[in-house]
């Protein structure tokens, strides 16, 4: 398909309008192009809900209220197949995927699930945060289940830096498993925004953990999946916008193609303090419903930046750069980048002829100043939070990127100047 960076495309609209003839008018509206349009991008990037609704709300309405939501796919343990049935033709009749567990043998329950169009993939062994010792046992379920069904896969995620003494030990934690486990997907958990005597900080190997997996994963040749935390509970905060947007963005930086949330019902469990789900205890919504809703809808017209981009690269600004990070390195087609406050997260971007600057603010309370000035023949494109493209004539432009925001810029390759 021939790409263009033309910002308008015409649209025939037909409306009845008095005349003469009394015959409708064909007049010519102004169109604003996306980003998704211009990429020919066509699939959602994949949001999942961890830990999503009870059996006993599995409706089609409740389903419905999590697509709303803007989760694509949703997980849950489930006892029975008859229950599980109800799940899927729910979930199926709201456009939702089910990541569940293995109920009764593999060979009975994998004819059962695998051709169901709500069916997403398995949850088997210990698929949530495991050790170490748990990895051949894990091996050994998947292969299993990959003799049955080779199209869905074994849904399991690793434990985060802060789970180690060390990030040597974390790395070859990371390296052992993608050795021993033959996954399509790596997924990873880390909450990086957490309360220290009611003051609020980030975690300060959050990025290093990103750096890890990015490129455990590029090794790997696998795709990542990353979390938001959604919940309160122990030390974290209910989760505010920016700190949303701060670690999704963050994530799809790094290249993850995948945003999971933790949690989208509120649990209840003992000795753990769980609070402000985006849905509460009594299956109502709450201020982070919302939070979470606009955040999926803001990364839904951005999926054609994020989803089979290849990261170029990814560096950070700032007088002080976070542990394992890269320091930023001017290079075309800027003459100038300059941040303001703590500094932020700059990945470069590629997908086919197209090149994106993804610049992420750190600081998850006050707003970033961007200053970007670019050498002489260059066409940038400024892609709107919805997705729309402006060509950007100022030089130098300046943008305030809100905490813990994004500011994208597009432009074509090669650059030669």
């Amino acid at each position: 398909m021939k790409h263009s960076f033309a910002i308008l495309v015409s649209l025939v609209v037909f409306f009845n309008i008095a005349g003469k003839n009394g015959r409708a008018v064909a007049q010519t509206v102004p169109t604003p192009v996306t980003v998704n349009t211009l990429l020919n991008s066509t699939h959602p990037l994949p949001i999942l809900a961890w830990s999503g609704l009870p059996p006993s709300l599995s409706t089609v309405e409740r389903f419905k209220e999590v697509r709303e939501a803007g989760f694509t796919h949703h997980l849950q343990v489930y006892g029975t197949m008859e229950v599980l049935q109800k799940v899927l033709d729910a979930a199926g009749q709201a456009d939702v995927k089910i990541f569940t567990n293995a109920i009764g043998p593999l060979a009975e329950f994998v004819p059962r699930v695998k051709n169901h169009p709500a069916f997403a993939g398995y949850l088997v062994g210990v698929f949530d945060e495991p050790g170490v010792g748990s990895f051949d046992d894990l091996a050994k379920e998947v292969k299993a289940v990959q003799a049955l069904d080779t199209e869905h896969w074994c849904y399991i995620n690793l434990l985060p830096t802060y789970g180690f003494k060390s990030i040597e030990i974390y790395r070859d934690y990371v390296t052992s498993f993608l050795a021993k486990v033959p996954v399509k997907v790596l997924s990873f958990d880390h909450y990086p925004i957490f309360q220290d005597y009611a003051v609020t900080r980030i975690r300060p190997d959050f990025y290093e953990n990103l750096e890890t997996i990015r490129q455990s994963a590029q090794k790997a040749k696998l795709p990542f999946w990353a979390f938001a935390l959604s919940t309160g509970h122990w030390g974290y905060p209910i989760a505010t916008l920016p700190h949303l947007r701060f670690q999704v963005y963050s994530n799809l930086a790094y290249g993850a193609q995948g945003i999971q949330y933790f949690t989208y019902w509120t649990l209840t469990s003992p000795g753990v303090d769980f609070n402000n789900g985006p849905l509460d205890q009594n299956a109502k919504r709450t201020v982070v419903y919302d939070r979470v809703k606009l955040v999926n809808q803001e990364i839904q017209a951005l999926a054609g930046v994020f989803l089979g981009s290849k990261v170029v690269s990814v560096s950070h600004t700032g007088e002080t750069i976070p542990a394992g990070t890269t320091r930023y390195q001017l290079k075309p087609p800027f003459r100038n980048l300059t941040t303001t406050g703590p500094g932020a997260v700059v990945a470069e971007l590629e997908k086919g002829q197209h090149r994106f600057l993804v610049v992420v603010n750190r600081d998850i309370e006050k707003p970033m100043t961007l200053t970007l000035a670019q050498r002489s023949g260059t066409k940038l494109v400024e892609i709107q939070k919805n997705g729309t493209l402006s060509p950007i004539a100022a030089d130098p432009a300046r943008y305030e990127i809100e905490p813990g925001d994004v500011k994208i810029v597009m432009w074509s390759a090669p650059y030669s100047n």
